[in-house]
């Protein structure tokens, strides 16, 4: 497959903060990152010190498919402080980077290591790093999912947090606090059966009674032969453990799981501006793509979207045939042409559906604008400033990230 999806980055760099082009004089120091996971990498993140002592960052919010690298480039760079690296529903972060010297380039690849993740220097003796993993879709996180609907109506940090306090209070109220219990799961025979079983019955239990159970590890045989039990949380945690922060020395984010219909993904926002909070808060929405019912999950969300006002704008997608080992593209510009919404997302879902089908998605950006300013800039008018939506697709993720003011993407 190609590798260095710049093409593909240019409105993505929407909300990443300060770009590492700033970072003090010196010699470019380049860091290549290699996709080694079974799934898509969402953004990679890296925080680092300038030969001055004074901490840089760079953010690249790119759309990193399994197989392929990306190439960061920085002036000045000493030493990685840390790296995160972002997928649909969970975070990699890497603290302890004192495995790695400074170096002209350094060519890292994320990748598994025992089931943890690990960063290995590719240039340089394969040394590895391991990392921490948040996972933020638990069971325990679901009874505390904020609804969609806040996306049109939020537009501050207090009116963020005041929403996820009052869905974790209520769901507290609901549900209870915390309280070990335990699920039947018929016999279990060791550890490793426990391993996979556990999980299954947990799951089965949070279906039938709104979610908030989550397995301990612990299991017991409680008759020999015939019956085991799995020992279990219920009840909601607390709100440090529902609202995750972040900050990282480049700007607050924070975490939060929420519904968006009936799917349950990740919300993460952020500043728009560091430097400047007054312009807003983006809202970047993630969810894992299940293998079954996709394309039901996908007409959903994005049917949401054009009632809630919003349309397509503007499509691209690129497919990768192994067999031929060619890439293909699909570019839609809907703003050209008479074509009404519903069209346009009819023919958008086509080409994305077909790409599924066939395993040759590589991966798609769409633009989304308000009716008022997909008009007004068809028609070569200086439309309002209103929100727009950004909608990244992967093989196995979609992402909805919800800017302030739409009139960027439109450039």
């Amino acid at each position: 497959m190609p590798s260095h999806p710049q093409r593909f980055l240019t409105p993505v760099l929407i909300l990443a903060l300060a770009a590492g082009a700033g970072a003090a004089a010196g010699e470019r120091a380049d860091l290549m990152i290699v996709n080694g996971l079974d799934r898509e990498i969402i953004s990679f993140r890296v925080k680092y010190s300038t030969p001055y002592d004074e901490p840089r960052h760079t953010s690249s919010h790119l759309f990193l498919p399994p197989g392929q690298d990306y190439r960061v480039g920085v002036q000045g760079v000493i030493l990685p402080e840390r790296i995160l690296i972002d997928l649909a529903d969970k975070t990699y972060d890497f603290a302890d980077l004192s495995g790695l010297n400074p170096d002209k380039e350094m060519r890292i690849e994320v990748a598994y290591e025992d089931g943890r993740p690990r960063l290995r220097r590719l240039d340089a003796g394969d040394a590895e790093i391991l990392g921490a993993e948040v996972d933020y879709l638990t069971a325990a996180n679901r009874p505390n999912a904020v609804d969609r609907d806040f996306l049109t109506s939020a537009g501050s940090w207090e009116e963020i947090r005041e929403l996820v306090v009052e869905t974790a209070n209520e769901a507290r109220e609901r549900l209870g606090e915390a309280e070990n219990f335990a699920i039947e799961a018929g016999h279990i025979w060791n550890q490793e059966h426990a391993d996979s079983r556990c999980p299954e019955v947990v799951e089965e239990w949070n279906w039938e009674n709104e979610g908030g159970a989550r397995w301990t590890g612990q299991w017991t045989t409680t008759v020999p032969g015939e019956m085991s039990v799995c020992g279990c949380l219920k009840g909601t945690p607390g709100l440090a453990e529902t609202l995750f922060g972040e900050d990282l020395g480049w700007g607050k984010t924070w975490y939060f799981p929420l519904f968006w219909m009936e799917w349950f993904g990740v919300a993460r926002i952020q500043a728009m501006d560091n430097d400047d909070p007054e312009e807003g808060i983006g809202i970047d929405l993630r969810f894992s793509l299940p293998e079954d019912g996709r394309d039901a999950m996908l007409d959903d969300l994005m049917s949401d979207l054009r009632v809630d006002g919003f349309r397509p704008w503007w499509f691209q997608m690129e497919t990768w045939d192994d067999e031929k080992e060619e890439r293909g593209e699909v570019e839609l510009a809907f703003r050209e042409g008479d074509k009404d919404k519903y069209y346009a997302q009819d023919e958008m879902q086509a080409a994305l559906f077909a790409a599924y089908g066939d395993s040759s998605l590589a991966k798609a950006l769409a633009i989304w604008v308000k009716e008022e300013t997909f008009e007004k800039a068809k028609n070569e008018e200086e439309p309002p400033a209103e929100q727009g939506v950004m909608l990244m697709f992967g093989r196995g993720t979609f992402e909805a990230m919800f800017i302030p003011d739409g009139r960027v993407l439109l450039r």
